[in-house]
């Protein structure tokens, strides 16, 4: 027998024996396996409130940070909309670029709703979709090299 052969006989056996073992597992062992993992779910809940009160410090700082920064979002709002009223043309300043975006309309195709109206069996939905078979491929690409210091 070679080596493909062997092979080929203990992938056969061990899927057997998962075959076996899993037409004995009984719902008591699936019962049990659940309740394993929800006392381990229970022992990292604890740990994350074990975590959670040693380092309350930072929590609370983060928590006050955010809020800072939530702030600081909704006056930089503000004050878009006061530029919005006074700008009239676009400027730059100390690097960032103000630009005013005027009212426009903006069209968007809306492919799903045309495909609900217009079924693929129909000779316009046809007229504006092509459909192309696309062979199963793997793509290779080379990495590009990291620079040496």
């Amino acid at each position: 027998m070679d080596s493909s052969e062997r092979i080929s006989d203990e992938l056969a056996t061990a899927q057997l024996e998962d075959s076996i073992n899993n037409e004995k597992e009984t719902e008591r062992d699936l019962a049990n396996q659940y309740i394993d993992l929800e006392q381990e779910k229970s022992e990292v809940d604890f740990k994350i409130l074990k975590f959670k009160q040693e380092h309350q410090v930072i929590f609370d700082t983060l928590e006050a940070l955010e809020g800072e920064k939530q702030g600081l979002v909704e006056q930089q709002n503000a004050i878009k909309i006061k530029l919005l009223d006074k700008m009239t043309e676009k400027f730059e300043l100390l690097g960032y670029s103000f630009v005013k975006v005027i009212t426009e309309i903006k069209r968007t195709f809306n492919s799903k709703q045309f495909y609900k109206d217009y079924l693929p069996n129909t000779k316009l939905y046809k007229k504006y979709v092509t459909e192309s078979f696309v062979e199963p491929y793997v793509r290779i690409t080379k990495l590009k090299e990291k620079k040496s210091k």
